[in-house]
């Protein structure tokens, strides 16, 4: 190795509750694409120096990519930041996606970092998105009666983790903006762990007719999970409680973030041989090595810097068998000093090379 720069339990007695419609679903996501673009919203720092990633511990070891956000205010990497996003003219555009999102209270989920995870289930809800728009003329109008469905939430792939300064108040608010949502606010047990989500009202009735994001919300001792649906947190749940080996324990991610710097707005990780063995499953078929190139993993950093942002990048590639040791052609001695070009190979004979040429 070198360098190269299911769901599981049955959900108990679901608790009911009817809400109102609202529109401040997925406010909690909006806010960490703001955050991550800078400081204007949500601050962004620095990693710990222990180089302790606390939202990674609960990824599992197979997901496809992570993202690590620091949210720490009083770092360098904020104040730089900062100035970057004022001279670039986007203060005002951050500012006013900051009042867009008034009544969370922002400032609570500041103060440690936030994990972005990506998994096996987003190729399986683009796969399905795709199917969708191929079998749409099959679909009932919009005056069909509705039917509701007895299909859990599927999937969507992504998941956020939460590691804030006052978890309490960024969990109540999390499942305060449930409640604005159009639907029901569902609550289910997974392996002792307590999911809020809200349930989609019946397809063709006026409740679905809404742009609520999906949002399911957990907490496991002090990180807040978030999702677009309750299957997508099991996962993290199952790597929290020890039955999943954990992203952070692994050589790729442990030595990929080893080798990019300490201090960043955005870090992240994608794990090649995960990607590549998740296409496979989705498409039946293997993917040739020579279309997703030799690196097994890959990583890179967003830095705060003068005059700009600046990335970072490091890879590591794949064990490949070891090359033909070099050797001199005893033919280049027959080459005339003025050919235009030669080339020779070893063991021509057994390769029937040379009786094509005659």
């Amino acid at each position: 190795m070198g360098f190269n720069r299911g769901r599981r339990g049955a959900p108990l007695a679901p608790e009911i509750r009817r809400c109102r419609r609202g529109v401040v679903a997925g406010a909690f996501a909006v806010a960490l694409v703001v955050g991550s673009a800078g400081p204007g919203v949500v601050a962004v720092g620095a990693q710990d120096e222990t180089g302790v990633f606390s939202t990674a511990a609960v990824v599992p070891d197979d997901a496809l990519a992570y993202l690590n956000v620091p949210l720490d205010e009083a770092s360098p990497q904020w104040e730089t930041g900062r100035e970057l996003l004022d001279r670039s003219g986007l203060g005002e555009v951050l500012a006013e996606a900051e009042a867009e999102m008034d009544g969370l209270p922002l400032d609570a989920f500041l103060g440690g970092e936030a994990g972005v995870v990506v998994t096996e289930a987003a190729l399986d809800a683009v796969a399905a998105a795709g199917a969708g728009e191929l079998t749409g003329g099959f679909m009932p109008g919009a005056d069909a009666s509705p039917v509701a469905s007895s299909l859990p939430l599927a999937a969507q792939g992504w998941a956020v983790v939460l590691d804030a300064r006052a978890p309490d108040t960024a969990y109540a608010g999390l499942v305060a903006s449930l409640e604005d949502q159009a639907g029901d606010v569902v609550e289910v047990d997974y392996e002792g762990v307590t999911i809020s989500y809200v349930e989609p009202a019946a397809a063709g009735t006026a409740e679905a007719e809404t742009d609520d994001t999906p949002l399911a919300v957990a907490r496991i001792d002090d990180l807040v999970l978030i999702a677009g649906a309750p299957a997508d947190l099991e996962p993290l749940i199952d790597t929290a409680q020890g039955s999943t080996p954990s992203l952070a324990e692994t050589a790729p991610f442990t030595s990929i973030t080893a080798a990019l710097p300490g201090e960043y707005l955005i870090l992240g990780f994608v794990n090649e041989a995960a990607v590549s063995e998740a296409r496979s499953t989705l498409t039946g078929l293997p993917i040739p090595a020579n279309l997703i190139g030799s690196e097994r993993s890959s990583g890179f950093v967003v830095q705060a810097d003068q005059p700009g942002f600046r990335m970072e990048t490091v890879a590591i590639g794949a064990e490949v068998a070891a090359g033909a040791a070099p050797f001199e052609s005893a033919l280049l001695t027959r080459t005339p000093s003025d050919a235009l070009f030669f080339l020779s190979a070893t063991d021509l004979g057994a390769t029937g090379a040379l009786q094509t040429l005659g």
